[in-house]
């Protein structure tokens, strides 16, 4: 028996190349400098969307607050006493009506006998100062 020489497992490592894996130390910069130079651009639209949200809302609650004061001048003919001014009541309107106010003017119209009205409420916002405006007309005989 002839007995041949045991064969010998010859493995060859290799070396992992470690170019090949993971990010460089520039790229790993050049990412931070783009998210350093698109980051204050992506919060200032964000801040941007959130103050034009906020002054929407504002302008939706004035415009109801407003429409509110003409249909009870309306209504009471108080409008007939004056010109009137006053705050809007957190248990009628909601908390976030006290930080409007009001104001009622009542002026002679085009046609004879018929007053107009307008509401303004005003509040402030990012502090500055806002108004809307709403008008309409009542006859003076009327009732």
């Amino acid at each position: 028996m002839s007995s041949a020489p045991p064969r010998l497992k010859c493995s060859v490592r290799r070396e992992r190349d470690f170019r090949s894996s993971g990010f460089t130390l520039i790229e790993v910069l050049a990412a931070l400098l783009l998210v350093a130079i698109v980051m204050p651009v992506i919060l200032r639209g964000l801040t941007g969307a959130t103050a034009a949200a906020g002054d929407t809302r504002d302008r939706a609650l004035a415009r109801t607050l407003a429409e509110s004061v003409l249909a009870d001048a309306v209504a009471e003919r108080t409008w007939e006493s004056g010109d009137a001014e006053g705050a809007f009541d957190a248990e009628r309107f909601g908390a976030p009506a006290e930080r409007f106010t009001w104001n009622l003017i009542a002026e002679d119209w085009t046609a004879p006998g018929v007053k107009q009205l307008t509401a303004t409420v005003s509040w402030t916002r990012s502090g500055r100062p806002r108004a809307l405006a709403i008008a309409t007309v009542v006859a003076e005989d009327e009732f």
